[in-house]
């Protein structure tokens, strides 16, 4: 389940939708998304652009979340990187200069990749006995964090 109702919301999340009418309103119709279930991991963005990639460690999906993940770990002990969206068309740069030998090829010096992210972490809020989960999206300002009922 994730709760957070002023941030993103993975589609995978929602139950369905009441239908609203040309005038605004609600028509009582309620559409039940069949998508609905476990939130997963989507990396399509960032693994379907024709970009080199050669210089990550593993695939880019799997090394953007191990990273992500490591990240997290490092910040908050006991963080869990639940699940993880790229949710925006990645930005590459790969800056080289020409082989010497062979003006077809360049040698690369430097690369990197920013990618527009959301991800789940549960969040254990103090005093409360439940576990919610934190949808963080990697744009803009952050909101408060706060569980909903």
């Amino acid at each position: 389940m994730v709760r957070c109702p002023d941030g993103y919301v993975p589609p995978e999340a929602i139950i369905g939708v009441f239908a609203v009418g040309p005038e605004g309103r609600a028509t009582g119709d309620y559409l039940r998304n069949p998508g609905h279930g476990p939130v997963r991991d989507d990396f399509s963005r960032l693994e379907s652009p024709d970009h080199w990639l050669g210089w990550l460690p593993d695939t880019p999906g799997r090394a953007v979340r191990a990273r992500l993940a490591a990240i997290l770990a490092e910040q908050v002990e006991g963080a869990v990187l639940e699940w993880m969206k790229v949710v925006d068309q990645p930005v590459f740069q790969t800056v080289g200069v020409r082989a010497p030998a062979d003006s077809g090829r360049l040698i690369v010096r430097r690369a990197a990749l920013a990618v527009v992210l959301a991800f789940g972490v549960p969040v254990a809020f103090a005093g409360a006995g439940d576990t919610y989960q934190r949808v963080l999206l990697g744009r803009g300002q952050p909101g408060p964090a706060r569980p909903s009922p």
